[in-house]
């Protein structure tokens, strides 16, 4: 994965973890309907993919662990998410620049306002 993927990556992961974390309807695609919720944020899987979602993480919260994850799921098609469970499991992570910057961006394509669901994809 070049640099420019990289970024794409992390901004699109960002964007499925935030999402789970405050719009119930989405973390429910996740657990439904994964290829689609992961579409939805701009990450596309392959045909026919298992996923495995795991929820209680540990250890650093190195981002490179989900990123080498996505892409042997690319090249396999079992696929494994690592969502943390809230947002106090990830304070205290420290990221790269350019991944902190990537997160950032991210952050910022989320619409989270009050006249809808809080999606990656409204256009309010």
């Amino acid at each position: 994965m070049d640099a420019p993927q990289r970024t794409e990556f992390i901004s699109d992961y960002a964007k499925v973890v935030i999402n789970t974390w405050h719009n119930p309807q989405f973390a429910s695609e996740l657990q439904n309907d994964t290829a689609a919720a992961l579409a939805s944020c701009g990450l596309t899987t392959q045909p026919g993919a298992t996923f495995n979602i795991v929820r209680e993480t540990s250890g650093s919260g190195d981002i490179d662990v989900q990123i080498t994850a996505w892409v042997t799921g690319q090249t396999t098609g079992n696929y494994t998410l690592y969502i943390p469970s809230s947002q106090q499991s990830v304070q205290g992570v420290e990221l790269a620049p350019q991944d902190q910057q990537a997160l950032e961006v991210g952050v910022d394509s989320i619409n989270v306002c009050t006249t809808c669901t809080p999606c990656c994809c409204c256009s309010c």
